[in-house]
């Protein structure tokens, strides 16, 4: 079996993870790098219906030549998005390999006292059949993890939708930005069945909410709101049924837009711990798999006030995040160098300056004063 060896290896290829790769080339220019995505560069991205994007690109720019000819206040649609991160990929000659699903990950055998992970593919490619790497970088996104109901005759629901829909009969089940955008496009050209489980709609993005306004009061008549109701089930003949005993349909179409899970079929087939819907993780965002870090959307924490998850969107890269992940990763190549515990040395520094700095006022107030 052929096998390569990396440093470190970041699994997935959206904007997270192409700015985890350009800052770890950038602070660790001596390491073996690579970057696998599944699908094609940003390929979640542009899955997503080609809309306007719910945040400015003063949050979603990244290191490039072209940011001082594209206003900050500019909202790109999907696939200006994927240009520009494609662009960004080849501005600063990161090495995507795509097209290679990893489908688990295991700890490994050591090698030269380096304890390794392996990746393991969906299908055997010409490259290698085992990929294994001393660190990795989990920056999968969420969006190919859409939420599902779990109900009886759920086969018939999408989790997506697409703009070119006209003159249908259609259900929509949720209350986010996706259903949002789903009622901006469709709602002109289509009837639209919109079952909410609480009161009303969640907060829409305020880039949206001008244009769903809008949408609503002139398109109105097309839309039927039923709210504090749930779907049940959707039997053969399409019907849905409501928890309350209402029926509804049958629809040409039938969309549950109701959010996005971290737990993805890698993060389940690894075995991660999680707190509710989000990985546990250390204060490095360590997964509970030493050596495995979650950045991006998977970085994402509970929020119980609020019974969801607190999200992580793009915002430039998560530059913060990601700079506490490479100083964790500089301080234990450090101790691969220097295995005794540097620790000590470390916290010692700090009061050491202090007794220097307290010595140094000491002898000052002891000098005899002039006059």
């Amino acid at each position: 079996m052929s096998q390569s060896v990396y440093d470190i290896v970041v699994i997935g290829a959206g904007p997270n993870g192409l700015y985890a790769a350009y800052k770890l080339q950038k602070e660790l220019p001596w390491i073996r790098l690579l970057v696998i995505e599944a699908d094609e560069i940003c390929g979640c991205i542009s899955k997503y219906p080609d809309v306007r994007w719910h945040s400015k690109m003063k949050e979603l720019k990244l290191p490039s030549q072209v940011n001082s000819f594209v206003s900050d206040d500019y909202e790109p649609t999907s696939s200006e998005l994927v240009s520009y991160y494609n662009l960004f990929c080849k501005e600063h000659s990161l090495s995507v390999r795509t097209k290679s699903r990893v489908i688990n990950l295991t700890e490994h055998l050591e090698i030269e006292g380096n304890r390794l992970l392996a990746l393991e593919f969906a299908e055997v490619t010409e490259k290698e059949n085992e990929v294994l790497t001393r660190f990795v970088i989990l920056a999968t996104g969420i969006y190919s993890s859409p939420r599902s109901l779990d109900i009886r005759g759920k086969q018939k629901l999408s989790t997506n939708f697409k703009l070119d829909l006209q003159n249908l009969d259609l259900l929509l089940i949720g209350a986010g930005n996706s259903a949002a955008d789903f009622i901006i496009y469709l709602l002109p050209h289509n009837r639209i069945t919109w079952v909410i489980r609480g009161e009303s709609w969640n907060s829409v993005f305020a880039n949206l909410r001008g244009n769903f306004d809008s949408v609503l009061e002139n398109f109105g008549h097309n839309l039927t709101l039923i709210t504090n109701s749930e779907v049940e089930a959707i039997d053969d003949s399409g019907h849905v049924l409501l928890q309350d005993g209402g029926v509804l349909g049958p629809f040409d179409q039938y969309f549950s837009l109701i959010g996005f899970s971290s737990s993805s079929p890698l993060v389940r087939s690894i075995g991660l711990d999680t707190q509710f819907e989000c990985l546990a993780l250390t204060d490095c965002f360590e997964t509970s798999l030493a050596s495995v870090f979650a950045f991006g959307s998977l970085m994402a924490t509970w929020n119980p006030a609020k019974n969801r998850a607190n999200p992580t969107f793009i915002h430039n890269g998560n530059d913060h995040e990601l700079g506490i992940i490479v100083q964790e990763l500089k301080h234990r190549w450090s101790k691969t160098i220097f295995p005794s515990d540097q620790s000590k040395v470390v916290q010692d520094k700090l009061p050491r300056r202090l007794n220097l700095r307290f010595a140094a006022k000491f002898f000052l107030s002891r000098r005899p004063r002039r006059g």
